[in-house]
């Protein structure tokens, strides 16, 4: 199975992603989507995450490619075999900070540990834990994130441009279902509350932290691209 699907749109957008600071990686997760394929019939028995882990810039091609196996490996589990049309890879685009991911997995072990001297049968895992901490602990907010539904021509987005005053402060993925709106808040020129600016024009359906299926990647039966004026 393949997961990277255009090696050449997955460089461009790793191109850029910001340069990492000490004790930052990337935060990435391979998931299985319902929605996305018809051939699990046991969808209480899905695992939303197949894959997890943590990259530095330079190891994230390699690392993808690590998660290239044959087809069947991935399974839900009641055995079912996860087919490649039900995967998607994605990426938190914000740096996660290992110092405050460290200090709450080791306040989430504690409390675990404790619930388990009350009740021997609860399960403890501690790499769940560890890889939820950093999933959760934001180093920087290199960008602002937006995730945009139901977009009808992908240039109308370039207006984005206009409310954020610098073409350069903009980044937009073209998804399976809309658009992921990456914006770079310390290169925006204009002084209008452009957050709110973009909430109004557009069908944001989330905002903040949260994760973008990655260009040139695998996004059930479509292929996520940093989208240019005119294609």
């Amino acid at each position: 199975m393949q997961i990277i699907k255009n090696e050449q749109q997955l460089q461009e957008f790793i191109d850029i992603l910001p340069d990492l600071q000490h004790n930052e990686k990337f935060y990435l997760h391979l998931q299985v989507r319902k929605k996305y394929t018809k051939k699990i019939k046991n969808a209480d028995k899905v695992r939303p995450a197949l894959q997890r882990f943590t990259a530095h810039k330079d190891e994230i091609i390699d690392k993808l490619r690590q998660l290239e196996v044959p087809n069947g490996v991935y399974r839900t589990r009641s055995g079912e075999i996860v087919p490649e049309e039900g995967m998607v890879m994605y990426i938190m685009p914000n740096p996660r900070c290992m110092v405050a991911a460290s200090y709450k997995t080791i306040k989430e072990l504690t409390d675990n540990l404790f619930l388990y001297s009350q009740d021997n049968k609860r399960r403890v895992n501690p790499c769940n834990i560890a890889l939820h901490a950093i999933h959760t602990s934001k180093s920087r907010s290199c960008f602002v994130h937006f995730d945009v539904d139901d977009v009808s021509d992908y240039n109308d987005l370039f207006i984005l441009e206009k409310i954020v005053g610098n073409k350069d402060a903009v980044h937009i993925i073209k998804t399976k279902g809309g658009a992921h709106v990456l914006i770079k808040p310390e290169l925006v020129t204009t002084k209008n509350n452009w957050y709110q600016e973009i909430v109004k024009t557009f069908e944001v359906d989330q905002s903040g932290d949260i994760m973008t299926p990655i260009p040139g990647c695998i996004q059930g039966d479509f292929v996520p691209q940093l989208w240019k004026k005119d294609g």
